[in-house]
């Protein structure tokens, strides 16, 4: 934890905090989703929190408004190592109700470029088949990431929960329009970088 703060605490409290120079007329709230309904979980449990979720999510959204007079949407981060087409289905039955969307989640251990990649393209493959997921203008699938465990591109101390050094860059090439896995605080995965958007370097790139 220690080492955690002193990685971001230090960046955040000298972040410059500048007023607002105009009115505020729009204030976006947004919650990054790790969902894992087979968390703690067997199947039959899974499919009982989706039945929970396409009871009450629906109903709830459509008693709010925002100023566009467009209901809450949300975004379902979906681990696509825990792909079970049952539950995908009743996801996608839920997302068409309440226009809500699934992207990317991953957990993985000890893997390798190679393996990462046919991870991704599988995962692609099978959120396609359930109607998720964008494209670009040549068809390539685009997504949002998070990763399980924090440890994105292999930085977790420990060198537990990746194990793919060069994963930003793989991402990218793969589709990935942004990760979202941060903030990780207090864990010493947490970047310096603290509530602000940033371009991070492909290490693998840099050393060659």
């Amino acid at each position: 934890m220690f080492r955690a703060l002193d990685r971001w605490l230090v960046s955040w409290l000298t972040s410059p905090r500048r007023p607002c120079s105009v009115p505020i007329r729009h204030v976006v709230f947004t919650v990054c989703d790790h969902f894992e309904p087979l968390h703690h979980s067997d199947l039959k449990g899974a499919l009982k929190r989706m039945a929970n979720w396409r009871l009450k999510w629906p109903a709830l959204a459509r008693t709010t408004r925002d100023s566009g007079g467009e209901p809450p949407r949300h975004t379902f981060f979906y681990p696509i190592e825990q792909y079970r087409q049952d539950i995908l289905a009743e996801l996608a039955g839920l997302c068409a109700e309440s226009r809500s969307e699934v992207e990317i989640h991953l957990h993985h251990h000890d893997d390798t470029p190679q393996g990462l990649r046919a991870t991704l393209r599988q995962g692609v493959s099978d959120l396609r088949s359930h109607g998720f997921l964008g494209a670009d203008s040549s068809g390539l699938a685009r997504f949002g990431f998070i990763h399980g465990n924090w440890a994105l591109d292999h930085s977790d101390p420990r060198g537990h929960n990746c194990g793919v050094a060069d994963e930003l860059g793989i991402l990218r090439s793969e589709g990935c329009f942004g990760d979202f896995t941060m903030p990780s605080a207090p864990h010493p995965t947490q970047a310096r970088m603290v509530n602000r958007l940033y371009y991070a370097p492909d290490l693998s790139l840099i050393h060659i």
